[in-house]
């Protein structure tokens, strides 16, 4: 018998109630129980009450291909050595991983292919699948299985097939592992140009699954994914959407696949919006989608097209009465797009005051001149309701940060921002609002409150680091700087010891400022190099879609102050990094060059490799460093071959 919480219950629970009809999944008190949370995502303790297993997770089911312990148990059938096992299990292993990043690399493609039409990125190149040929000592039905996951994912539905239909071909002791997940793909493989073919062999397979006493969660997982796809592809979205919350239950939560399908959901007409609209756990999720997109609930990222279906959708969950079930998150979803009267409506439907309707409640107290009550229901919601979701709690935070950075209350603002997460927002008040005392002020506060460093303090004290080496004030940058930028700052610092020591010989102290200009030039950027603009260091030099300061400078609720304003203009005019490094480099060049001895091999060489750094960047200077080399090392080897070429000589 069959203990109720185990994984086989929750799997059978999924494969058998009404052929995962529209409301399946709230049949179960369980599931009921889950799926009922707002927002609607089971918790780790939830999920762990359903299946019996704290294992489970979007990773461990993740891959389109048995596992590598059901691999070893294949070869523990042959007549293999154990060396060769291993060496088997290992080729296995680096294939599956090889499949994995491919199908990272190919979401990544997929995510900036969408976003190149709106030039976020350029357009990207489309990944290829590498072939590869598996030992012919690998047992059968994982190597023909192999080779045709990989005709699969290079788009070659033909020849996949094929590989697979060996798999199923074999003797039944030989496919004891390979063969649904060969059914799986094979019928997933129609689902571009027959989806109703791909359901029905879809539906087959579960069917067989079902009578069996023991469920792979990761097949589980493939199945319910190519099912999912297959409904939304024939507009069966509640029953697309089923199936994704049964991969939630499994413990493979990917909330992309709930926005696509949302997104499609609320972008339908007629017959498919009605049902949609009538199912309870698609209009959470739907909502939720509605709700959240473009995350953090942040304002002015919805374009038209957004707006309209977030309203086609919330018309059609009036319509079906089902705006009481997700009163919170409509109410959310009507504020974005800016629709008062169904916020009121939904607000007054709600059946409990959640930190939704809460935060809801707040902002039209803003927009009603009660700010002293609304920053007040803000506060208690953000300290109060930890439990809340992230995406939730930021967007609270950041609201209160709003009304704190309008008050010039920029110390708190700082604290809130992170003990919201939200580093952006953070690094903006660090780093272009608060002077540079007040920051170091504020760190050495929160150092004496917090003595074990969080994630936060280190990235502060860099950014702080960062300002004053800026400022021109690397001594005292120095403590400030993690590990390795301290190191090379120090011997910045060292070589610029030297050549300040007037008892030393010119030309040691004219080679020592020598190596603090290539010193400055070569590894410059992470000492001075700005958190935001413009050289969004923490961001890999992208400037974020969503910038913070631009974001408020539309704010009618808490706007810019003159005393904010004032302080980021000081900021708005700062020098890239990489010129800042170039113009440093090239003052220490300067006076390298007057203590080092005409003629000098040290000397050509630090003028040929300055006149490189600024020939592409500053003719001029470029060419004045030309000109003293053949000026002042006219006998050396370097000057005369510039002298021949009129030109610096091409480096070796």
């Amino acid at each position: 018998m069959v203990r109720k919480g185990s994984l086989y219950l929750a799997l059978c629970l999924m494969f058998s109630l009404a052929s995962f009809g529209e409301e399946f999944l709230l049949s179960a008190d369980e599931a009921v129980r889950i799926l009922s949370a707002i927002p609607p995502w089971p918790t780790n303790s939830a999920i762990i009450a359903l299946s019996g297993s704290d294992k489970l997770s979007a990773e461990a089911l993740t891959g389109w291909q048995p596992g590598d312990t059901e691999f070893a148990q294949a070869l523990s059938f042959t007549q293999l050595k154990k060396d060769r096992q291993a060496e088997l299990v290992e080729v296995y292993s680096k294939a599956e991983n090889a499949f994995l990043d491919f199908t990272h690399a190919r979401d990544d493609y997929n995510y900036r292919r969408y976003w190149a039409r709106y030039g976020l990125y350029d357009q990207p190149e489309k990944p290829v699948m590498e072939l590869v040929e598996f030992p012919p000592d690998m047992p059968e039905e994982f190597r023909f299985f192999l080779e045709g996951l990989q005709y699969y994912y290079r788009d070659d539905p033909d020849t996949a097939r094929e590989l697979w239909d060996r798999v199923k071909a074999l003797p039944a002791n030989k496919k004891i592992y390979c063969e649904n997940w060969a059914r799986t793909l094979t019928a997933d493989s129609y689902s571009e140009s027959d989806p109703y073919r791909t359901i029905r062999e879809l539906e087959e397979i579960r069917k067989e699954l079902q009578k069996k006493t023991h469920l792979d969660p990761k097949l589980t997982a493939c199945l319910l994914r190519c099912e999912a796809s297959s409904y939304a592809a024939v507009t069966n979205y509640p029953q697309a959407m089923n199936c994704y919350f049964a991969l939630n239950l499994l413990g493979f939560r990917r909330e992309e696949m709930i926005h696509s399908i949302a997104n499609l959901i609320m972008k339908s007409e007629g017959a498919d919006l009605e049902i949609a609209a009538k199912s309870q756990a698609v209009a959470k999720m739907t909502t939720w989608h509605a709700a959240t997109l473009y995350s953090n609930f942040r304002l002015g990222t919805l374009d038209v097209v957004d707006m309209e279906a977030i309203a086609n959708w919330l018309r059609a969950l009036k319509k079906a009465g089902r705006l009481e079930d997700v009163a919170d998150l409509a109410a959310v979803a009507a504020y974005r797009i800016g629709d008062n009267e169904l916020i009121e409506e939904a607000i007054k439907c709600a059946k409990y005051m959640s930190p939704f309707a809460g935060w809801i409640m707040a902002k039209k107290k803003l927009s009603d001149n009660k700010r002293a009550e609304a920053e007040s229901d803000l506060a208690t919601l953000f300290f109060s309701f930890p439990n809340m979701t992230p995406e939730l709690r930021n967007a609270i935070g950041r609201d209160l940060s709003f009304l704190y950075l309008s008050d010039q209350r920029y110390k708190e603002a700082l604290k809130l921002s992170l003990a919201s997460d939200d580093w952006q927002e953070a690094s903006y008040i660090a780093e272009q609002v608060m002077t540079i005392n007040e920051l170091e002020h504020y760190i050495k506060e929160r150092e004496l409150e917090n003595p074990k460093d969080d994630h936060n303090t280190p990235r502060l004290k860099y950014l702080l680091a960062r300002r004053l080496a800026r400022e021109g004030d690397l001594k005292d940058a120095g403590p400030y700087f993690p590990r390795l930028a301290k190191a090379n700052a120090d011997q910045i610092m060292a070589s610029l010891a030297i050549g300040k020591n007037t008892t030393l010989p010119a030309s040691e102290r004219g080679s020592a400022i020598g190596d603090a200009a290539r010193g400055i030039y070569y590894g410059g950027e992470p000492l001075f190099a700005t958190e935001n603009a413009p050289d969004w260091f923490s961001n890999e030099g992208r400037e974020p879609r969503a910038y913070f300061f631009r974001d408020r400078s539309q704010s009618r609720l808490a706007p810019v102050s003159e005393d904010e304003e004032k302080r980021v203009r000081l900021h708005a005019k700062r020098v890239p990094a990489r010129q800042l490094c170039l113009d440093n480099a090239v003052s220490q060049v300067w006076l390298a060059v007057e203590l080092l001895p005409d003629n000098s091999d040290s000397l050509a060489e630090l003028l040929l490799e300055a006149g490189r750094w600024t020939e592409n960047r500053d003719l001029e200077t470029s060419r004045k460093f030309y000109e003293t080399l053949i000026r002042r090392c006219p006998s050396t080897a370097l000057g005369q071959a510039a002298q021949n070429l009129r030109w610096f000589p091409q480096a070796e």
